[in-house]
């Protein structure tokens, strides 16, 4: 989420054949979603939402660690099973413990998308102020 902007239903639908190690790409084609009790794996919203993201190495490397340490883990399962109430629980339990101001799992994904739009907003500003010249 923090280093690539993803939301949170699209992570924990993550499963292990979303990645590719050797390209260090992640697909981005579900969400997972709760819905009267139950586990739903739906398609995005958005069809812009359906998109591949490059990894940094370093990230790359920590999720191909992370999911050889699953030992029964299958190709399609998945990675995080963990519900986005059970998540938000343990966030906010975290923060009561360690006095660490509270904040939401979705902020966690704002600095990636700060950084990514306003690196584009100056991007568009450098071109037009090349073609006004």
């Amino acid at each position: 989420m923090y280093w690539r902007g993803i939301r949170l239903g699209k992570l924990l639908a993550l499963t292990a054949e979303d990645f590719d190690f050797e390209k260090k790409t992640l697909r981005i084609n579900k969400s997972y979603q709760q819905i009267k009790g139950k586990d739903v794996i739906t398609t995005p919203k958005t069809r812009e939402s359906n998109r591949v993201l490059t990894l940094p190495d370093f990230l790359a490397d920590e999720m191909q660690d992370y999911i050889s340490r699953l030992p029964y883990l299958k190709v399609d399962d998945r990675i995080f099973t963990i519900t986005k109430s059970g998540l938000h629980h343990e966030m906010y339990r975290g923060c009561r413990e360690t006095s660490v101001k509270r904040i939401r799992i979705h902020d966690l994904r704002h600095p990636y998308v700060k950084h990514t739009t306003k690196n584009k907003s100056l991007q568009k500003q450098k071109s037009q102020a090349i073609k006004e010249f």
